[in-house]
């Protein structure tokens, strides 16, 4: 009865320390997600603004062009804050967790990559007839008869 509350003592310290771990890996989670929007959105903004000067050229094609380039920057810029990543990103992450069995790893999903060989069974070698033992295999006797 005595050791009850110090059961009860524990599993609840147990239980903060836990959800202080989960906190502060959630806040790490949080800012290398900002940083990842940032980065994003500096490179989106690089990439329209070349695409406004490509877009004052007087040809058709590079204002195509530059619509292309835009749109895809803000593409971009909005799947890093819905937290989709990139397809080299996804890749990796799907390397990194062995275990993850509902995907494909890259290997197997890249087109480029052959399929894997399978290993060639062989037959062992027939053993050749001896004379035959009169006892099976098995743990061998502590007093062997003469």
């Amino acid at each position: 009865m005595q050791d009850d509350w110090r059961k009860d003592f524990h599993e609840k310290e147990y239980q903060k320390g836990q959800q202080e771990v989960a906190k502060d890996f959630a806040t790490q989670d949080a800012e290398a997600h900002q940083e990842r929007i940032r980065r994003v959105g500096a490179a989106a903004k690089q990439t329209i603004e070349q695409a406004n000067e490509l877009a004052a050229v007087d040809d058709p094609h590079m204002r195509e062009l530059a619509a292309a380039l835009k749109d895809a920057a803000v593409g971009a810029v909005r799947r890093a804050e819905s937290g989709q990543l990139p397809t080299a990103e996804r890749r990796e992450a799907l390397e990194a967790d062995p275990f993850l069995g509902a995907s494909k790893t890259s290997e197997a999903s890249s087109p480029s990559s052959s399929p894997p060989k399978a290993l060639p069974h062989e037959q062992p070698p027939s053993p050749e007839p001896t004379e035959p033992s009169k006892r099976g295999p098995g743990r061998p006797r502590k007093h062997p008869k003469d």
